[in-house]
């Protein structure tokens, strides 16, 4: 099973499993998303921040950019 199964599979477990609220899920999901920028890989990142309204995703960057 490869990493994008993988998480997968754990996303949806834990999303369906009712004990894990969201802001634990949301913790799982910061988690992975650490593990795939240490080892070098943006794939599964880019293509859930497409699900993310562009308002959101403008206003996460910094006045700077």
């Amino acid at each position: 099973m490869n990493w994008e199964q993988q998480f997968v599979e754990s996303f949806i477990i834990k999303l369906v499993n009712p004990s894990v609220n969201q802001d634990a899920l949301i913790d799982l999901v910061i988690q992975q998303i650490k593990k795939d920028l240490d080892g070098g890989d943006e794939t599964a990142i880019a293509e859930l921040l497409k699900f993310v309204p562009t308002e959101n995703l403008q206003s996460f960057l910094s006045e700077a950019v």
